[in-house]
């Protein structure tokens, strides 16, 4: 239950922050790059400081890895993919 929790915050902060980042940005590359390093930021941030700094939780790498694996599935099919395809036309 509480990995779904992460899945479910992770992909709303990728999603928030992708669409705060294109408001600013038009490479729809740059907003997602951005997007994900926001993300894996509140992930970690999460994970150090309010978890094992703070004393508030649990401190658990996997928990970071469930906040950043759908925002990890996107960045692979919208900029791994293309990337690759890109490369091997050469």
């Amino acid at each position: 239950r509480d990995k779904a929790w992460h899945i479910g915050i992770g992909l709303l902060t990728f999603l928030f922050s992708y669409m705060v980042a294109q408001l600013n940005i038009d490479s729809f590359t740059a907003s997602l790059s951005i997007a994900y390093l926001f993300t894996a930021l509140i992930g970690v941030a999460k994970e150090l400081i309010y978890d094992k700094w703070m004393k508030k939780g649990t401190p658990d790498w996997m928990d970071f890895f469930a906040t950043i694996s759908l925002p990890s599935v996107i960045m692979f099919v919208f900029v791994v993919v293309p990337l690759i395809k890109l490369i091997l036309k050469f």
